[in-house]
Order: structure tokens, then C-alpha cells, then sequence
């Protein structure tokens, strides 16, 4: 990554992912909004973790608007400092069907894993840990 007089960036940064119903956080001390205390510690970037629930959570390709207005609101938080803003499309472990998140029902396919395994006994982020299966 290089900034606009081409020189390598080093970012130095914090990972903002909001997981929980309505996808997206709130105008309050609970969301983000402390823009100016990570720029007083040196930080210089945030990754910002939008999901595919939040976007488009009823049928591909209808687009919730209400949702990337409310991340615009952050994205204007942290660049007005300066923060250098980089987007993530996250997801853990596919979506609920798989006891993750982020992905819509429309999204996970439950077919043979599903049906031959049936579904993961253990909620995330626990599932990922092979050693846990016997």
C-alpha cells in the first residue's frame, strides 16, 4: 500500500468489526467514535468490517441503503483525522446456519455438510477449533 506521493505506507491500526443486529454501530459512546484518542496514540488506520447481512439482508442484490449511510457516518469519523480507512468483508464461520455470523440465510448453503453432519454443536468461535471435535 502506498500513499499518493508513492511512498509504502505502514499501518499502524485497530480492527472495528460490529457483529451485532443492526450491523452497524450506534451514534453513542457503545459504537466508535473515539476518532481523536486514536490518533492521540499513534494510530493510523482502522479496518472496518462491513458484513453481507448488514448490505443486503433480504435477496441478493437489494441493497440496504440505511446501512452504508450509517457506515458513511463512521467512515467520515475516523477520516476526518486522517485515519487511513480499509475495508473488510467479514465473516466468521459463514453465517448462523453454521453458529456464525455475517452471512444472510439466502447466502449458506446447507446442503451435504449439514445434512450428513448435521450442524456444529459448539457456538463460534470454538467451532474452528478442530481439536474440539471428537
Amino acid at each position: 500500500m502506498v500513499d499518493h506521493h508513492h511512498r509504502v505506507v505502514i499501518s499502524h491500526g485497530v480492527n472495528l468489526v460490529w457483529t451485532l443486529v443492526l450491523y452497524f454501530p450506534p451514534n453513542n459512546l457503545e459504537g466508535f467514535t473515539a476518532a481523536d484518542w486514536l490518533v492521540e496514540h499513534g494510530f493510523n488506520s482502522v479496518l472496518i468490517g462491513s458484513v453481507w447481512t448488514g448490505v443486503s439482508p433480504s435477496a441478493p442484490g437489494q441493497i440496504d441503503q440505511r446501512y452504508l449511510i450509517a457506515w458513511d457516518r463512521v467512515v467520515q469519523l475516523f477520516a476526518e483525522p486522517g485515519l487511513w480507512i480499509l475495508f473488510d468483508f467479514h465473516q466468521d464461520m459463514l453465517g448462523g446456519l453454521y453458529q456464525g455470523e455475517d452471512a444472510p440465510e439466502l447466502g449458506a448453503y446447507s446442503g451435504v455438510t449439514t445434512t450428513v453432519m448435521g450442524l456444529p454443536a459448539l457456538d463460534f468461535p470454538f467451532a474452528t477449533d478442530f481439536r474440539s471435535f471428537r
